[in-house]
């Protein structure tokens, strides 16, 4: 253990002063939960502890888009850390899945690179992106899923820990957990027709990682089961299908949308990764000529699937219609390695080669903080709709909500050109004040349904001061008002 400590001392140096550094910024700025995913997740997460439930709810509808493990997880967080605003518990609980990944991720790299300081300088360079630095400060599912993907290449050999690795990678983000399954099984079919192994050794192999799909696709017979086409409409086709062939929810962008965005982390030496790709692929090429069949050639394919593990995810983004910035995250780590690659040529020339990778780290660093000041940035800030949620906990039982005129708008927009799925409706414009509120809120898109149904059964209301005459038939007490919004009981 102390052997390997010292060995790698640079890579827990760097995630030490990382975990240090973004707690005291989560602790010390504490910000709002900020509207969808953030406060989606939360308030699954809420329901499913409250209601000892293993399928996530939101205001007590079964929300079936995506697994359990994400919202559960969060739920457990803020239950076993009452002492603890949920804002920090659950952040800093995703703040060290972060530095899980990030050591995961050194670990896959070194196996290529064979030289701790250069793959210690590829996590530095991913950890300082911003898209990475956004997700390791914010809940969401996306940590969860590089977590799978990267401890499943690295422990698919290990029957169970290849289980826990692909579990956590399907039971966060379903389908797109069997990833690395079909990489590997790329590789094997690859070696079989090479002859690399035989075909008895090729059935044992899918044989190993079909164990694997096996036990977790027991998940989807049983959510069959239980929910039968609700769960093959919400989470196969709009999920999954949709996202991939619609633009839904307003996710829009041009086809060059995912390569802008990795110019933005990145900059101009994007252009060099062009280069350390093709290095490694002439390496590769050139080695495995002079490999004998058998285990060497074997672990050389295993190093080229390491290497480029994360390049047809980056490729199926760019033919996907739902355009989202952080989806591009599991990516990340694969262009830092590729950009910093072509440095392994230096290694025989020692002072050249340190002193180049301590320029470089200096250089990332300085850009990350000093420069954009990255440990300056937050997600979310204190909003009227926060403000009159808490507010409201004081006096309504209930809360009857009309979305704002431009979501409204927006939302009958997209129904009309079909790009809404069954859950689009349920959030509002501001789903953090279902997190905020401690009871029901119903969501009004129809002003009509609004105008006869608002504020019955004692409920509160809450509208938008453009949406005033809608109230003009109510006896309504303005209870608060808050920028634009008004709350009336």
């Amino acid at each position: 253990m102390a052997n390997s400590v010292r060995h790698h001392w640079a890579i827990i140096t760097f995630l030490a002063i990382f975990t240090l550094f973004f707690s005291y910024k989560i602790i010390a700025h504490q910000t709002p939960f900020y509207d969808w995913d953030e406060s989606i997740y939360i308030e699954l997460g809420k329901e499913m502890v409250h209601n000892h439930s293993f399928v996530p709810t939101w205001e007590g509808k079964v929300w079936l888009d995506k697994p359990q493990l994400v919202p559960l997880f969060y739920g457990l967080v803020m239950q076993l850390t009452p002492f603890m605003p949920a804002e920090v518990s659950t952040r800093l609980a995703t703040l060290y899945l972060s530095v899980v990944a990030l050591y995961l991720v050194y670990k896959l790299y070194n196996t290529i690179v064979k030289e701790k300081y250069l793959t210690t300088v590829m996590v530095v360079m991913t950890a300082f992106t911003p898209i990475f630095l956004q997700r390791a400060q914010v809940v969401n599912t996306d940590i969860f899923l590089l977590i799978g993907w990267v401890g499943y290449l690295l422990f698919y050999e290990k029957k169970y820990w290849g289980l826990v690795f692909l579990g956590i990678g399907i039971l966060s983000k379903s389908l797109l957990g069997f990833y690395p399954v079909a990489l590997i099984a790329g590789m094997y079919t690859f070696q079989l027709a090479v002859k690399t192994i035989t075909k008895k050794e090729y059935k044992k192999k899918l044989q190993h990682i079909g164990f694997h799909v096996g036990v977790l696709s027991i998940w989807y017979a049983v959510m069959f089961v239980f929910y039968g086409k609700a769960f093959w409409i919400q989470h196969i086709i709009e999920s999954h299908t949709k996202r991939v062939t619609a633009s839904i929810e307003t996710h829009f962008g041009k086809r060059t949308f995912y390569f802008d965005v990795l110019l933005e982390q990145f900059k101009w030496v994007m252009i060099i990764s062009v280069g350390g790709w093709l290095l490694f692929l002439k390496q590769w090429v050139d080695a495995r000529k002079n490999l004998k069949k058998g285990a060497n050639r074997e672990n050389h394919d295993k190093h080229f699937l390491y290497a480029n593990a994360l390049l047809p995810w980056f490729a199926f983004l760019n033919l996907t219609k739902t355009k989202i910035h952080w989806y591009i995250f599991p990516a990340l780590p694969q262009f830092p390695l590729l950009i910093l690659y072509p440095l392994t040529l230096l290694k025989k020339y020692k002072k050249w080669y340190f002193g180049i990778l301590a320029v470089v780290c200096v250089a990332i660093c300085y850009q990350a903080l000093f420069k954009e000041k990255l440990q300056n940035y937050t997600y979310s800030k204190l909003e009227p709709h926060h403000i009159l949620a808490q507010e409201a906990n004081t006096s309504c039982s209930a809360i009857d909500l009309l979305v704002d005129r431009t979501g409204r708008e927006t939302m009958q927009t997209l129904k009309d050109m079909d790009l809404t799925i069954t859950t689009s409706d349920w959030w509002g414009s501001h789903p953090s004040m279902m997190v905020y509120f401690n009871n029901k809120i119903d969501v009004y898109y129809d002003e009509t349904a609004f105008f006869e149904q608002g504020g019955k059964n004692n409920h509160c209301m809450i509208v938008e001061e453009q949406d005033l005459p809608m109230l003009l038939n109510k006896q309504a007490i303005l209870l608060k008002k808050e920028g634009d919004l008004l709350l009336f009981m």
